[in-house]
């Protein structure tokens, strides 16, 4: 066993395992940034704000998790972390679907279609009934259905945005990023079958910090094409 790695409750974090846990964290921010660069201007401030909160509270639910997992490493299991990792991701990664959807909505440019994603963004909304009755309980593999299905609302429309602007290959990218996102679920449901948990959770962080970067890099792309702009819209 490795000299960091402290035994709890049958498996073992090492300090550098957790520590590689910031990597994905890290990346994924700076991916929203460009996120966020993109819809300034472009959506009304309240859209904006959401989409930043939700980009934030995806944050720190990011956060948490790599917190609790580090203290976990020091042979302390602090659960509120954990649940708070469910609880924010969850309705960090809606909030941004959300966003995402006035994004498009801006980028199509169209009154009709803007009020096509105020009633997609209605439709999402009963999806938070589904993310309260998981964290109710306890963290679990359907929350990762439901973090994963508010994922591919936005990685989608983030690539028709790019399809839209003729940039086939950072489209892909963003399909890319979300197959790797389903690797991750799968790998999420050999944890609860138990095994040699260390390893699966070293290939997971690989995993998850690829599926990060191919969000980067079309975000960062996407960006370059769709830079802020002046808000045209301030309500």
């Amino acid at each position: 066993m490795n000299s960091m790695s402290i035994p709890l409750f049958g498996f073992t974090v090492s300090y550098v395992m957790a520590a590689v846990d910031f990597i994905p964290v890290i990346l994924f921010m700076i991916a929203m940034g460009y996120v966020i660069r993109m819809a300034h201007g472009r959506i009304s401030t309240k859209l904006f704000a959401v989409l930043s909160g939700g980009v934030f509270v995806s944050f720190l639910g990011g956060l948490a998790k790599c917190t609790w997992k580090l203290i976990y490493a020091h042979g302390i299991d602090f659960v509120p972390l954990n649940t708070a990792f469910v609880i924010y991701q969850t309705t960090g990664f809606l909030l941004i679907a959300v966003g995402v959807i006035a994004l498009l909505a801006a980028d199509v440019k169209g009154t009709k279609a803007q009020a096509a994603s105020v009633r997609l963004s209605a439709t999402l909304l009963p999806l938070v009934f589904l993310a309260t009755v998981v964290v109710m309980e306890k963290p679990g593999f359907l929350w990762f259905i439901a973090m994963a299905l508010f994922t591919c609302v936005y990685l989608i429309l983030l690539s028709v945005i790019a399809f839209r602007h003729k940039k086939i290959g950072t489209g892909l990218l963003f399909y890319a990023s979300m197959l790797f996102m389903f690797g991750m679920v799968g790998l999420r449901s050999k944890f609860d079958e138990g095994g040699a948990w260390e390893q699966m959770n070293w290939i997971a962080q690989v995993c998850n910090s690829v599926t990060q970067l191919l969000l980067l890099i079309p975000c960062f792309t996407l960006s370059k094409v769709l830079g802020p702009a002046c808000p045209n819209n301030p309500r």
